[in-house]
């Protein structure tokens, strides 16, 4: 009989439950359900808790039916999207919707909040800069437009705590979430009294005492409606993002690896085995990791909006634009086409670019621009913890050999490709699986749960050519926007 964990996962667009295979990390079955979103405004995206509530039982009903008695279920667990808000009453009842991460509406409250506290001191305590999606930011936008829910509210949860409120746990979360909500401060692993006073809350609003992400909250015969087989045990689980690094096989106990991960958009990072005292470099930012003593270092791209830009309004072809182009593409540094951006997707630019050239032209120029993007954020990140990383495994996005080649070649690292990309759910089925003493370390769980399929080297001659490349890049990046 096939031992499995059940993996419950809350990102921004969907709900999904999973049964993941423990002895190869496969995913043995997979439920999907799209999540009910209501655009209220601009930047303005909310779904109802309790529908969500309700779509996660429907999810795991349908794993659970699917993989009958075939399969011994040894431990329930999450991976959650952050930067989702659910005020609560204090019977844990919603106020109102959930506010859901990708919400920008709170734009004027992010630079108010980052004015009262100082940009500094806020990357300080908490490991990076207020945004309009934050957690922090969202409860201020309540604080000024509905103040009669912002003064009902007992708490301002995650998505995740509200789960657990659900399932009858109370109010529980994991250094990673409180990191994500931009109230918590990293190094004394408490919430931020400074910040709860800039929002006119008890910092006791933000959640209850923080655990590691391997705490296992107790054990459960049903989820809602849905009956398990037996008793299972709830380990508290962690963000999506970190739960995609220990998926990319990152560990917690060393910097050595660096996980590259994409979804709607691409991400580096690692764990750093102490906590990280110093500010990050730009563009990382710190985090919280699956210990209380470690940290996590990362940096985001926003891959997917350039690459969807591209496909809906510069591509003609009437097939995949990926195997289409891929062709085309050729990673050797000798193009001299640049993309241009800081990250902002409505901040780009495209220069060396003339009407002789095919469009595929500007699709390698962003395939390199979102690379040039990810090898700064590397440097940074090595920066921030002062030792070099030997490889970069990498999961998700465009499964492109030469791609993965002109990373290997800009990075200067071995790049290994894994073979699984749902990595979020793998890696919190790792977390689980060292939790619960099925593997005795991480390390453990790695070898067994996660599988490669190619390994990338350097090409000498052509990482060459691509350093002299990213330099120029920098410095085109820094003319361009001096002017805007």
């Amino acid at each position: 009989m096939a031992k499995a964990v059940l993996v419950l996962e809350i990102s921004a667009s969907d709900i999904r439950s999973n049964a993941v295979d423990l002895d190869s990390g496969k995913i043995l079955c997979t439920v999907t359900k799209k999540t009910a979103c209501k655009n209220t405004g601009i930047g303005k995206f909310e779904t109802d808790a309790d529908l969500l509530w309700k779509d996660l039982q429907e999810t795991l009903g349908g794993v659970l039916e699917f993989c009958g008695k075939e399969h011994e279920f040894k431990a329930v667990t999450f991976s959650s999207a952050g930067d989702t808000l659910i005020p609560v009453d204090a019977d844990l009842k919603p106020l109102r919707n959930l506010i859901l991460p990708f919400d920008t509406r709170a734009q004027e409250e992010a630079q108010e909040l980052t004015y009262l506290m100082g940009e500094k001191n806020f990357r300080s305590i908490t490991g990076g800069s207020c945004l309009p999606s934050h957690t922090c930011a969202k409860i201020m936008w309540l604080k000024h437009r509905e103040p009669r829910i912002f003064k009902s509210s007992r708490y301002f949860l995650s998505v995740s705590e509200y789960l657990f409120c659900k399932m009858g746990f109370g109010v529980y979360t994991d250094f990673t979430q409180a990191c994500a909500k931009k109230l918590f401060h990293r190094i004394q692993r408490r919430w931020s009294p400074e910040i709860a006073s800039c929002l006119d809350i008890d910092p006791s609003q933000a959640g209850e005492t923080v655990q590691d992400s391997s705490f296992i909250l107790g054990k459960v015969k049903n989820i809602g409606k849905i009956e398990l087989p037996y008793e299972i045990p709830v380990v508290l689980g962690l963000h999506d993002k970190e739960a995609a690094l220990l998926g990319t096989g990152v560990s917690p106990n060393h910097s050595k690896i660096i996980g590259d991960f994409a979804g709607s958009s691409e991400t580096v990072g690692c764990f750093s085995p102490d906590q990280v005292l110093s500010l990050a470099f730009s563009p990382s930012e710190l985090g919280g990791s699956v210990r209380g003593d470690s940290s996590s270092v990362s940096s985001t791209c926003n891959s997917q909006l350039y690459i969807s830009w591209f496909r809906n309004k510069i591509y003609k072809g009437n097939g995949d634009v990926f195997a289409d182009l891929e062709e085309k593409t050729h990673f050797d540094a000798s193009s001299h086409v640049s993309f241009i951006t800081r990250g902002d997707a409505a901040d780009c630019a495209v220069t060396g670019f003339d009407t002789s050239m095919d469009s595929h032209m500007i699709y390698q120029a962003i395939l390199e621009g979102i690379t040039f993007q990810l090898k700064e954020a590397l440097d940074s990140i090595e920066k921030t913890l002062g030792t070099p990383c030997r490889a970069v495994y990498c999961a998700g996005g465009i499964v492109s050999p030469k791609w993965l080649q002109l990373k290997a070649d800009l990075f200067k690292r071995e790049v290994r490709q894994i073979t699984n990309h749902r990595v979020s759910a793998v890696g919190a089925a790792i977390l689980a699986a060292v939790s619960i003493g099925y593997y005795k370390t991480y390390e453990e769980a790695f070898t067994n749960m996660i599988q490669f399929t190619d390994v990338f080297v350097p090409n000498p001659a052509i990482s060459a050519a691509y350093q002299e490349r990213f330099i120029n890049y920098c410095r085109e990046c820094r003319k361009y926007y001096q002017y805007i």
